[in-house]
């Protein structure tokens, strides 16, 4: 195989070598690809159109694109048709081997005109597939929202003609948001890792391995972590598991969503063993999701990922305040989508939930009416503003059934309402957003899926103070903060108070519903990335608690090559 590319590879540098006989033999007269093109064009990659290539060169007089004396697009465009693989994507759909032996070996005008037509067509798919991928949200859920459109094909082809440097404009099609090219880093530190023999497993080793002890497995453990960089200092007792073993293995545990406690049980064991195809595979799917979101993000953005259970405020590409996070549970999946924090409410109520009424609530009122009373929630007749407050009492809860359950149900502000005493609004069709928790030992934890679908976030109010921070504080507000009231109209403030922690902490105390809108609302995002790269350039890899990688890894590979 090695042998074959290469050979292929020097074809194709004889070619882009200045050789006026040889640009003349390749070079494709007009009135063969117009003939061409009024025939029938079978066989074109999916979603490139004939009607396009008819029209792009029917704009030109048929000038061919590729097959020309002038600048070698066909030489740089089948260069990165070889090397996609380095952008997540599979060499073989675009069929670059078949185009560099059809343009070191066609001398007919008919097949010259075929090859120009081919290499139009394959540099739509590819240029198609790098910016938004070769699998759409909207086949793995019906209701995942819908990433920007590709780019506009009629204009594609038409751009890279009047580029001057077409190996650049190849390279700009590729998304440009920091994730995806973090990854692309990724996947060739890992593919190189691959090459030099990937880690060896972790075998025969007894059920867990910890400092002090002694043994093969200990050495096993030692290679294995040599291999993936997580330890990098040589041992000359390496059956001792020492400090400096202990210190890798947290560090490897780390990465991965583990609990940290240096010590090898199975679960360690188990992420140890995983080929490093299976990782390779699992970057190549996060780099694919990544297609999916816009180039900008935001200047200041929230980025919040629910499969790593972090949730990060990002200002001029640094991460300006990082935090862990609780996210849904796996029957209870966080929705992926982005928004904009307009808003923040302090000291909220909380309205519950039909899910959480129907499954949760529903069985303990009917054990016991006084559960409402017991956790300071008020019963409503209706979801109407108007509706009446009822005595749980007064309802015969065992003729309410899941289908049929019309009452509201209100958790009174406080520091124990599970949405603790702030929550940032993105207001959006799935009812989700970010809040405070009274229930902080969860996020000690390693995996934080716990939720109903909300995110709870560990740093709340350095969230808040993050985003209204150094902006006025209303008017209306200044009263209850023990603030001198605003001024008249007609009289100037020299310092007008504005938001500080301070204030913040003083709000909460005041103990009543209070929103508070952001001078500008500021984008969010809800990712879900079970690879990405971390501080200091480290690969972390998480579970896929929500099974959407296998579901797009299935997805990719169900895609026949065309």
């Amino acid at each position: 195989m090695r042998v074959g590319l290469t050979a292929l590879a020097v074809a194709a540098a004889v070619w882009l070598v200045p050789n006026p006989g040889r640009a003349e033999s390749l070079a494709l007269d007009p009135q063969a690809l117009e003939a061409r093109l009024a025939d029938d064009l079978p066989d074109l990659p999916r979603g490139v159109a004939p009607a396009t290539l008819r029209e792009f060169y029917a704009a030109r007089g048929h000038a061919p694109l590729w097959l020309n004396a002038g600048i070698p697009r066909a030489g740089t465009l089948i260069d990165r048709l070889d090397a996609a693989a380095r952008e997540g994507l599979r060499p073989a759909d675009y069929h670059p081997a078949a185009l560099r032996a059809d343009l070191s070996g066609l001398v007919g005008a008919a097949e010259r005109a075929g090859l120009e037509l081919r290499l139009s067509a394959q540099f739509l798919h590819y240029a198609r597939d790098l910016s938004r991928g070769r699998v759409r949200p909207g086949t793995l859920d019906a209701d995942a929202p819908q990433p920007a459109d590709a780019p506009d094909a009629a204009g594609l082809l038409p751009a890279l003609a009047a580029a001057e440097d077409p190996a650049a404009f190849l390279d700009s099609l590729a998304p440009a948001n920091p994730g995806y090219r973090r990854l692309r880093r990724a996947l060739a530190e890992v593919r190189a890792l691959a090459e030099a023999g990937g880690w060896p497993r972790v075998e025969g080793v007894a059920r867990k391995l910890e400092q002090g002890m002694t043994g093969p497995g200990v050495a096993q453990v030692r290679a294995r972590l040599r291999a993936s960089r997580d330890l990098t200092i040589a041992s000359k007792t390496p059956e001792l598991f020492d400090q400096q073993l202990a210190l890798a293995v947290r560090r490897f545990q780390d990465r991965h969503g583990l609990e940290p406690d240096g010590i090898v049980g199975p679960k360690t064991r188990m992420e140890m063993n995983l080929p490093v195809d299976s990782r390779i595979a699992q970057i190549e799917v996060n780099m694919a999701r990544w297609r999916w979101l816009p180039d900008d993000l935001g200047e200041r953005y929230v980025l919040v990922n629910l499969a790593g259970q972090e949730v990060e405020l990002v200002a001029a590409g640094s991460v300006q305040l990082a935090m862990r996070a609780v996210v849904g549970k796996p029957f209870r999946k966080t929705p992926v989508f982005s928004d904009e924090i307009t808003y923040l409410e302090f000291n909220p109520d909380w309205t519950l939930p039909p899910t959480i009424l129907r499954q949760d609530v529903l069985p303990e009122l009917q054990r016991d009416p006084g559960y409402l009373a017991a956790n300071q929630m008020t019963l409503y007749a209706g979801w109407s503003a108007e509706a009446a407050q009822l005595d749980p009492a007064s309802v015969d809860w065992a003729q309410v059934t899941p289908k049929r359950f019309p009452y509201k149900i209100v958790r009174e502000p406080g520091p124990e309402n599970p949405l603790g005493q702030v929550k940032f609004m993105f207001p959006n069709a799935h009812h989700v957003y970010l809040h405070d928790s009274p229930a902080k030992d969860l996020f000690d934890r390693a995996s934080r899926a716990f939720s109903s679908g909300c995110i709870r976030v560990a740093k709340p109010f350095e969230l808040a103070a993050a985003l209204i921070g150094g902006t006025p504080v209303p008017a209306r507000l200044r009263t209850p903060l023990g603030l001198p009231p605003a001024p008249a109209e007609t009289a100037a403030e020299a310092d007008p108070p504005v938001w500080d922690r301070t204030l913040i902490d003083k709000l909460r105390a005041h103990g009543k519903t209070t929103p508070v809108s952001l001078a500008d609302a500021v984008p969010v995002h809800l990712t879900y990335s079970t690879v990405w790269i971390g501080e200091g350039g480290t690969i972390h890899f998480r579970p896929d608690i929500y099974g959407r990688d296998r579901a797009l890894a299935q997805a990719l590979a169900s895609r026949p090559i065309p």
